[in-house]
């Protein structure tokens, strides 16, 4: 009969402690917090290390430098949290870069204070109230005019090579209207995504949350 007693409160624990965890089991972290910076995250971080980005998610190949644009302005609405803060209007082929001294004059303008700092955050985990959940925006800097760092404008300009494709993205902030200028490799037709703010890196798991909750909304694009 003593054994009998025991069992139960033995469940019971193990029961109380399953549910214990499920609740703690919310993963929380924040992408690197340098704005313009695009490197890939550890295993340990919150969200997965399978990584997509805004200009080739949707295609399996690039074609054509204008199919990283069209994935851009589609992906955008979709995949970013904050999408309706920040309105993506046109954008288009500037010209091809002949030499050093166009690349520092269009590197610099996409740098305080030509535009404002940017970061980007997620949270990813499993809550026992609501379930799975998913979340990655844009977040703007404390300090979003502040003079940039020097050292990393430079590192930006030796991503990019002479006869590299200019396009520019121009987006809507605060009511203001901002430029920013996208590079584009012209025999790979590949986005040079180092230093660049619409070139971070989304989690996998993160896409395929939203997919799947569209789905179930019958919201199938």
């Amino acid at each position: 009969m003593k054994c009998n007693r025991i069992l139960p409160i033995i469940v019971f624990v193990s029961i109380a402690q399953l549910f214990y965890g499920q609740e703690r089991s919310v993963i929380r972290g924040e992408y690197p917090d340098h704005p313009l910076d695009n490197e890939l995250f550890s295993s340990r971080d919150s969200l997965s290390t399978v990584q997509v980005n805004l200009f080739t998610y949707g295609r399996i190949g690039i074609e054509a430098s204008e199919i990283n644009f069209r994935n851009l302005f589609r992906n955008f609405p979709i995949y970013v949290d904050n999408a309706k803060d920040i309105e993506l209007m046109y954008y288009h082929y500037v010209g091809v870069i002949e030499n050093r001294k166009q690349i520092k004059r269009y590197v610099k303008r996409n740098f305080p204070p030509y535009v404002p700092a940017w970061g980007t955050s997620g949270n990813s985990g499993w809550k026992s109230d609501t379930g799975k959940f998913s979340t990655w925006r844009f977040t703007i800097e404390q300090d979003p005019f502040r003079i940039e760092d020097k050292d990393f404008i430079h590192k930006v300009e030796q991503k990019i090579q002479l006869g590299d494709e200019v396009w520019e993205v121009v987006f809507k902030l605060w009511d203001t209207t901002y430029h920013y200028y996208v590079f584009v490799d012209s025999k790979t037709y590949e986005v040079v995504r180092y230093g660049n703010m619409f070139g971070r890196t989304i989690p996998q798991n993160h896409i395929d949350y939203v997919n799947s909750k569209n789905f179930s909304n019958g919201d199938i694009r």
